[in-house]
């Protein structure tokens, strides 16, 4: 279908899929009308019902930023707001309007608008432009939009651009044997602005400004004329002769105002009248561009405290929260704490600690960074101050900078000379052999004295120098005295209980030559539940279930059969699909000390043993006691997760199932603690093959795969709430309620 603009009675038509404009490298090639306007175009905006008036004084404004003329009149249209137009003769003002039929005469089916004019003395004298509405309208920049049956979105500011040059006094050169790129070709295009060919036709138009007798002619001007959202522009009416009061639109200014602050969230065009004793003058405008704002974060220290007293060399206990109050996202980032001489802290002066928040704060998202940190031997005695500084190494671009910094609320520190020497303690249990339900008191002796200590096993509070335990298996102990020197080793001492085996819950590894896999083993009385945590000949990960099994007499070998279920992916999770499966071997682990072992296995027919030891990584002290194995009860039974307690550093081994329902593992191997809830990312691997093969460390990948939150209610429930960002299941979040698993 060919459709094209009008002519006479000037109708701007669509023609869908033909290509309008071709270059010409003729610079003269616009076609003029016999006549032009015999003043300036005030046109009366009704435009609102639809689409708004906002594309038509985008579309003046086109015109009036180059200029109509000779003398290139840039206040040749004017526009104002009318709440009522459609007149179909002539009635003595230019309207711009809806209308469903051309003043009684159907459109034509393709018929977007019409614009008709009426001489006088050769000169135009009035002009009107009809918008169809029985079409569908839109208003966007840019090449032709086309809707999904291939029919062209109508653009309203393009078809307004092209009627207005009509109204001017420009025609459409193609139809005059003319071959150039315009707005004013009878058929419409990609192109949506004035083009060299329009300028110069408008620049051709026997059009000169009128100089109004007394009246003001004013100009308005914008400063700056583009802004991004949340800025502000400066507009300056300009009028001679003087106005005594100004008209303004869309800025909601007085009328004795000449200039003001407009701070628009999207472009807009602002538009001002000047008047004096001998009436109104022209109406002037300006175009406020806004581009889109770029939603940064914006990283905060809530607050930060500390002791009022230390000692050089000694150790503080810290604490700052911290947000992202931002609407984006942070990519990693640091949090210094520093000492200052005085309140105005900056990087440049002591740094004495600092947490690293590995990929970063979402939006809303907040956290702390706390721990006991070690004043400088370097630093001399006398009253500091205590600040955080978020974002110290300025890795993250953000759209508030000014509140990174925070002094410590505690108010000066006090830092005394030096104390030399750590506390040596000794711990002592009475009786060190009880029976089952029996308990022991441990008592921490230490010079010089302990402020602080730092207990292992126990749930002791740090400044409890003693205290009863009730194991009910052989379990060791173990206290650090701390004091303004620092922390001395750890003292540790024995509880036997009687015909029970030693307490080896914890995570156990073969160190680093072999860093990539695990196992975890959880022990209730004699009873252990242990996963191993490994590769296939592929290098994915995968593991295998030792949940039952027994002792040798002397409780230092532990043998059970390996399973290695299958069951529904995480994400859907069902406990019907979840089948154990035949053993497919067996796990022998010899303890040969409370932290050596050797582990030795037959898997798939293939038999190895490896010699194995207690992982440490445990450090600060937990609001919480929660090491043990947990799961999602009988209704998520299949999967679980192993949590391990050092101190206050959780590590969590979440054994489950991926989208093909084979075994999948992931871990939480650190974290921080906000009152009772424990988050931190956890991670995916891929490793060296590990069955009947020599295990390569060197092949092991780490890659983060999401975020974990473990919010316990008291010590035996809690919400485990996962948010996966890369890997098969990217974009899945859940919540599960976990709890202990008895076995």
């Amino acid at each position: 279908m060919s459709i094209k603009f009008g002519t006479a009675i000037t109708r701007f038509l669509i023609a869908v899929g033909v290509a309008m404009g071709v270059v010409s490298g003729d610079a003269q090639a616009y076609s003029l009308m016999d006549v032009v306007p015999g003043g300036r175009l005030r046109m009366s905006l009704a435009m609102q019902a639809i689409v708004g008036n906002q594309p038509v004084s985008d579309a003046m404004a086109q015109w009036n930023q180059v200029g109509i003329g000779p003398g290139q009149d840039h206040a040749f249209f004017i526009g104002q707001a009318s709440s009522t137009a459609g007149s179909c003769g002539r009635n003595q003002q230019n309207e711009v309007t809806w209308s469903a039929n051309n003043c009684g005469l159907a459109f034509g089916s393709s018929t977007l608008a019409v614009t008709t004019t009426w001489s006088s003395s050769g000169k135009v004298v009035e002009v009107d432009v009809l918008f169809n509405n029985t079409k569908t309208w839109s208003a966007y920049s840019g090449p032709l939009k086309f809707n999904t049956n291939g029919t062209a979105i109508n653009d309203l500011t393009r078809v307004a651009l092209h009627e207005l040059g009509h109204a001017a006094g420009l025609d459409h050169p193609d139809e005059a044997g003319q071959s150039v790129s315009a707005i004013m070709n009878s058929r419409i295009s990609s192109i949506y602005t004035l083009q060299a060919d329009d300028i110069a036709g408008a620049h051709a138009l026997a059009w000169q400004v009128a100089a109004s007798v007394g009246v003001p002619v004013c100009s308005l001007t914008a400063s700056p004329s583009s802004i991004t959202v949340g800025g502000t522009s400066t507009l300056v009416a300009s009028c001679s002769p003087s106005a005594t009061s100004y008209a303004w639109i869309n800025t909601g200014f007085y009328s004795n105002a000449s200039t003001g602050v407009v701070s628009p969230s999207l472009s807009t065009t602002f538009a001002v009248t000047g008047f004096n004793a001998a009436g109104g003058g022209n109406s002037a405008s300006a175009l406020v561009s806004v581009a889109t704002a770029v939603v940064r974060p914006d990283l905060e220290v809530l607050s930060v405290s500390g002791p009022n007293n230390a000692n050089v060399g000694g150790q503080i206990n810290v604490s700052g929260a911290i947000a992202n109050k931002g609407g984006g996202t942070t990519s990693t980032f640091r949090v210094g704490f520093y000492l200052s001489n005085d309140n105005a802290i900056n990087v440049g002066d002591y740094l004495i600690g600092s947490c690293n928040f590995a990929g970063g704060f979402l939006s809303g998202q907040s956290g702390t960074c706390e721990g006991a940190l070690n004043v400088p031997a370097s630093i001399a005695a006398g009253t500091y101050y205590l600040g955080a500084i978020i974002d110290d190494t300025f890795t993250v671009s953000e759209s508030d900078e000014s509140n990174n910094i925070k002094l410590a609320s505690s108010g000066t520190i006090v830092i005394a000379s030096a104390i030399t020497q750590v506390p040596v303690c000794t711990l002592t249990a009475t009786p060190a052999l009880i029976s089952a339900g029996g308990s022991s008191t441990l008592t921490a002796s230490c010079s010089p004295a302990a402020t602080t200590h730092a207990w292992t096993n126990t749930g002791f509070a740090p400044n409890a120098a003693s205290g009863v335990v009730s194991p009910f298996v052989t379990t060791s102990y173990s206290v650090a005295g701390i004091n303004a020197a620092g922390a001395g080793s750890p003292a540790s001492v024995n509880v036997s209980v009687a015909g029970m085996a030693a307490n080896y819950t914890d995570l156990w590894w073969a160190g680093s030559v072999e860093n990539g896999w695990g196992l975890s083993i959880n022990q209730h009385g004699n009873a252990l539940f242990s996963v191993l945590y490994a590769y296939d000949s592929a290098g994915k990960p995968v593991w295998y279930v030792i949940s039952t099994g027994t002792w040798d007499s002397a409780f230092t070998t532990y043998t059970g059969l390996v399973h290695q279920p299958t069951s529904a992916p995480l994400s859907a999770y069902t406990p019907t699909s979840f089948v154990p499966g035949a053993a497919i071997g067996n796990v022998n682990i010899t303890f040969t000390s409370n932290s050596t072992a050797v582990l030795r296995y037959t898997i798939n027919g293939i038999t190895a043993q490896k010699t194995i030891q207690r992982q440490i990584f445990g450090y600060g002290v937990a609001p919480i006691a929660v090491g043990d194995m947990w799961w999602g009860g009988t209704t998520q039974d299949g999967w679980g997760i192993s949590i391990t307690q050092q101190s206050a550093i959780l590590f969590g081994a979440w054994f489950t199932y991926g989208p093909d329902g084979r075994v999948a593992w992931y871990v939480l191997p650190n974290g921080t603690w906000n009152g009772t809830t424990y988050s931190g990312p956890f991670y995916s691997t891929s490793g060296s093959a590990w069955l009947g093969a020599a295990y390569d460390a060197s092949k092991l990948t780490v890659s983060e795969t999401g975020t974990m939150s473990l919010s316990f209610n008291g010590s035996n429930s809690a919400i485990m709430t996962y948010t996966f960002t890369s890997g098969p299941f990217a974009g899945t979040t859940q919540s599960k309620q976990i709890v202990r698993q008895a076995f």
